[in-house]
């Protein structure tokens, strides 16, 4: 959260009003004085008291208006910092789902394969379950050894049962 200069700028207000409140109240203890005592009080007197509070309040602005920079400065780059943490775990997210989308398509890939090569080769791959060997299932049908043998071996290499 980020109160920075909307709450420097209440500070001052509540500072000025502060100050205007202290003057008039030393103004009144000021003429009560005079009134009792009889005496005036010097105008030199009164206007020193004066600066030196304006002064203290001054240097007590100065240290509130460094502290909310402080503050401010360490909202910063704490909101930095979890900004920067959001952007890693959404690439990581981004990373993750590519990857599970990548490994859907590959298994969709393969099974269709498998699919493909089983509706192809259905009659070879009912010979061979019946127990045939690989001439017998050329003989029945028409194809070459050679060729039966390797579209066995494929079958197999590709985890088909048979």
């Amino acid at each position: 959260m980020n109160f920075g200069w909307p709450l420097l700028f209440t500070l001052t207000v509540f500072i000025i009003v502060f100050l205007v409140y202290r003057i008039i109240r030393i103004e009144n203890q000021l003429m009560e004085i005079e009134r009792r005592e009889g005496f005036t009080v010097e105008q030199d007197e009164i206007q020193a008291t004066l600066e030196q509070f304006v002064e203290e309040i001054k240097q007590e602005n100065e240290r509130l208006i460094k502290a909310i920079s402080g503050i401010r400065q360490k909202n910063d780059l704490e909101i930095k910092k979890i900004q920067n943490e959001v952007h890693g775990i959404k690439k990581e997210i981004i990373t993750l789902r590519k990857g599970t989308e990548s490994e859907k398509y590959t298994k969709q890939r393969l099974f269709s394969d498998q699919l493909k090569l089983l509706e192809r080769y259905e009659q070879i791959f009912q010979l061979k379950q019946m127990g045939l060997n690989s001439d017998e299932i050329a003989k029945r049908t028409g194809m070459g050894n050679g060729e039966i043998s390797l579209i066995l071996q494929l079958a197999k290499q590709e985890g088909l049962k048979m």
